[in-house]
């Protein structure tokens, strides 16, 4: 892949954004921060199978290069709290690891849908955006 400075860049940076979820879900930026740091809200739409959702995350903590979390203040999810590490490793890569702590609303609706669709539909999309991080530096 590339170096981990390289990586955090370009998968934090909000213009990548629609790009790197392109596969799955349509991203409009609305309000985007000069820079990344703790405590900066970014909003945005969100479109799936034809229907819009207003998104807006709020940056928990920011670790230049090393981590980054971010909550859900708005948006689909009851609770959404993901955090991304880059770590160093052989030959100048970097390993991603997705952390996703999440509830969908409706109660015992919600889990039977987590079980039976949204577990696999989240992994698939974190995965696809991790391959298309990697096509990108190659």
């Amino acid at each position: 892949m590339a170096p981990k400075s390289q990586v955090f860049e370009y998968m934090l940076s909000p213009q990548s954004w629609p790009d790197l979820l392109r596969q799955h879900i349509q991203v409009e930026m609305q309000v985007v921060p000069q820079e990344l740091r703790s405590g900066n809200i970014y909003k945005m739409t969100m479109s799936r199978f034809g229907l819009a959702q207003p998104v807006e995350l709020k940056i928990l903590n920011y670790i230049k290069n090393t981590s980054v979390t971010y909550k859900q203040t708005h948006g689909l999810f009851s609770k959404w709290i993901h955090t991304q590490n880059f770590e160093d490793v052989e030959g100048s890569e970097t390993l991603v690891t997705d952390i996703v702590e999440y509830q969908l609303p409706l109660g015992l609706i919600g889990h039977l849908l987590d079980d039976l669709l949204v577990r696999q539909d989240m992994k698939n999309i974190l995965e696809d955006r991790l391959n298309l991080v990697a096509s990108h530096f190659s």
